[in-house]
Parts: structure tokens; sequence; C-alpha cells
């Protein structure tokens, strides 16, 4: 598995932890969007689009930002 699929995993993780802490889904709130191709050049740097859809709590899409920005920010 590469840095940009050891990243996505971690993020998925994190927002599991999150939600069961919070005993809310929040990956209902939002949504990855992954590249057509697979991330091979510069996995380490890669970063996947992040949208939230409407109605999306303000402290929901904050606490998103943070574990996204954790997981894909530098190691």
């Amino acid at each position: 598995m590469n840095a940009f699929y050891r990243k996505l995993t971690k993020f998925g993780s994190l927002v599991m932890s999150c939600s069961r802490e919070r005993q809310l889904d929040m990956a209902d709130y939002f949504t990855v969007l992954l590249p057509a191709h697979p991330v091979v050049k510069h996995p380490e740097r890669f970063r996947p689009e992040l949208t939230f859809n409407d109605g999306c709590p303000g402290a929901v899409r904050n606490e998103v930002a943070i574990l996204f920005n954790k997981a894909f920010g530098e190691e």
C-alpha cells in the first residue's frame, strides 16, 4: 500500500473513532472525491478533494477538516 492509500485509511479510521465517540455518523456529512486513476506518482503529496453535503453542521465540518488535515498533512 502506498503513502496515499495509507493516509486515506488513516483518515477513515480517525473519522470512525471520532464518530463512535460523538455517537454521530460523521461520514453522512461529507464525500471524499478520489482521482479517476491510481495515485502512483508522488503519492505522499497527493490529497483528495473533500466536499461537504448541504446541511452539514459547522461543528462537524470543522472536526472533519481537522481530521482530514491530520491524516493528509505533512509527515
